[in-house]
């Protein structure tokens, strides 16, 4: 039985597609650079991209962050954000998550590419055309183990899965179990195969704001 192409998976190859485009048409600095955006960097223009970090992964040699599962340990803040995330994905409506971006200081980074809308994104990218398949996705990521990122600094985020500041290639059993939580078992070899996690991605700051719920890479 074939396994069905997550979002993020059709955002991959509809990327590696319009990169493919680009070079034919001459344009292969450009693509070059588009390939060259880190998972987790968002857009280099526009509020949500002005408003977040350049990079979330680990550099290699630094220790890996701790793993936390418990969100009463999150800052008052951040855990009011991540509960009204939570609760608009489980209600099924994507106006309950246009509410909570409505209330958040600026549009969280949602695509690397043109977009302006992340609720019509989301949509489009959905295989039911309401935007459900996304709401999944939100819920399983924002449920899962996160990582606090340059705690007490200015960049400082909590990161959600912490797969992706992991190295994938040492995951433990229970953690691959996890993974495959989050994405399905082809694409969970295809990123142990790249070397790292490109599925969907989101982080909030300690004041509260939801940086960014992306994939890709």
């Amino acid at each position: 039985m074939s396994v069905s192409p997550t979002p993020f998976t059709r955002i991959r190859a509809a990327t590696l597609l319009a990169i493919g485009a680009l070079v034919l048409g001459g344009a292969a600095a450009s693509a070059q650079s588009k390939s060259q955006e880190r998972l987790g960097t968002p857009p280099s223009s526009g509020a949500a991209g002005d408003a977040t970090k350049d990079d979330t992964r680990i550099d290699p040699g630094e220790p890996l962050p701790e793993i936390t599962y418990d969100i009463d340990r999150l800052p008052p803040k951040v855990r009011g954000t991540l509960s009204r995330i939570l609760g608009a994905a489980r209600s099924g409506n994507m106006d309950s998550v246009r509410a909570v971006i409505d209330e958040n200081e600026l549009v969280p980074a949602f695509s690397f590419g043109d977009d302006k809308d992340p609720i019509v994104y989301w949509k489009r990218i959905s295989r039911d055309g309401e935007g459900r398949e996304m709401l999944a996705e939100i819920l399983k990521v924002f449920s899962s183990g996160f990582v606090r990122m340059d705690p007490d600094t200015k960049e400082e985020l909590y990161v959600w899965p912490y797969h992706f500041v992991y190295p994938i290639d040492d995951l433990t059993p229970t953690q691959l179990v996890e993974l495959y939580v989050l994405v399905n078992p082809d694409d969970a070899r295809t990123m142990m195969e790249s070397g790292g996690y490109f599925g969907f991605r989101g982080a909030i700051s300690p004041d509260g704001t939801w940086q960014y719920f992306v994939a890709g890479d």
